[in-house]
């Protein structure tokens, strides 16, 4: 009988073995599908990646255009404002750069005109300055 025992458990194992067998594989294939998952989500992150890393390219560069553009907006701003700042009058525009041909006849605006656009001009300045407006 011993014989006999022998053969049961043999068969046993062997139907063990088999269904080990099958369970590893079917744990192997399950870690395969995550696997190809994960590579392909990988994949995808990678490429949103590369598309974020030209979109802050890009944006970068417009903020230096635009940092070139507001320096000078700033530089023309502050020219501006000491030009009113010491109150020249209106009629001189030789500091803004202005040459008088001597052809032209000179049309003077009335005193009192060019006073009122001055101080409006420079009110508008002050308050500009201080941000409102």
């Amino acid at each position: 009988m011993a014989y006999d025992d022998d053969n049961f458990w043999d068969a046993f194992e062997e139907v063990d073995i088999h269904e080990e067998i099958s369970k590893l594989k079917i744990y192997l294939e399950e870690n395969k599908m995550i696997i190809d998952t994960l590579k392909y989500q990988l994949a995808e992150k990678e490429k949103h990646n590369e598309k974020l890393e030209c979109e802050i390219v890009g944006l970068r560069k417009d903020l230096e255009k635009t940092k070139s553009l507001n320096h000078r907006f700033d530089k023309g701003s502050k020219t501006l404002y000491e030009i009113i700042k010491v109150k020249h009058s209106l009629l001189i525009k030789a500091s803004l750069g202005y040459i008088e041909e001597a052809s032209q006849s000179r049309s003077r605006q009335p005193p009192l005109k060019a006073i009122l656009m001055q101080q409006r001009l420079v009110n508008y300045m002050t308050v500009v300055s201080k941000g409102i407006k």
